[in-house]
């Protein structure tokens, strides 16, 4: 299912775009595993593509109610080759798992049109997953290709970026720069109420969320928000 007018909108953007899609990836053990487990919440941290169409990556995942079933049933399946435990925090864990990726459809996107993803989140029942695209006909390409595969998405956010660059620029606010980085991690911030006044979490549980430090996670907040209230004062 595609939001009506998203497409047609794209012609007025001549620089490139992020995209936002929830995907119904069955050929993905990750995604298949985590329809049993409709409350968790998981984001690949980093993947690494490794010969024989095998994919490494790291996973950092909510402590929840069923977090261990939800490892025990991905050790089990066919394509998983390992499923190593890194840390347990507070609030979430990372895992390092590596999968048969022959046939998964990142995997086809990235061999057949080149376009590869930039986080991959699991939440509320489905698999979100970011693209960053250099035109609104690769954009179109992307959606063609999944009608083709038959493949059930859904658009939630298409964004404007930059002309060649990793940086975001928003309606309204053309000229406050964000990276993807920055912008995940104020997003993150703001929704779990660390700019609240009863501050419900601090540097430390979002620098867990994402898997970096909370000096990292320190800069890349002032950074974002110097450049946001420079163009405000």
């Amino acid at each position: 299912m595609v939001v009506a007018g998203l497409v047609g909108g794209m012609e007025r953007c001549s620089s490139g775009v992020r995209a936002l899609l929830r995907l119904e990836l069955q050929s993905c053990p990750l995604s298949r595993v985590s329809l049993c487990y409709p409350a968790l919440e998981f984001r690949i941290h980093e993947k690494q593509m490794l010969p024989s169409f095998r994919v490494l990556a790291s996973l950092i995942v909510k402590q929840t109610q069923g977090t261990e079933d939800f490892f025990a049933s991905l050790s089990s399946c066919a394509e998983v080759r390992s499923l190593r435990l890194l840390y347990i925090g507070n609030r979430h864990c990372k895992v390092r798992i590596e999968f048969d990726c022959s046939s998964c459809l990142l995997f086809k996107l990235n061999e057949h049109l080149r376009i590869s993803s930039d986080c991959i989140y699991y939440r509320e029942g489905g698999m979100l997953v970011s693209f960053s695209l250099h035109s609104h006909e690769e954009f179109r390409r992307l959606l063609r290709y999944l009608k083709e595969e038959g493949v059930e998405f859904q658009v939630l956010e298409v964004k404007r970026q930059t002309e060649g660059s990793r940086f975001l620029v928003y309606e309204g606010v053309p000229h406050v720069n964000l990276t993807l980085k920055q912008l995940e991690i104020l997003r993150y911030a703001y929704r779990s109420g660390y700019f609240d006044r009863d501050r419900k979490v601090n540097l430390k549980d979002i620098a867990e969320h994402f898997g970096l430090s909370p000096a990292t996670v320190g800069v890349h907040m002032r950074v974002a928000l110097k450049k946001i209230l420079k163009n405000l004062i």
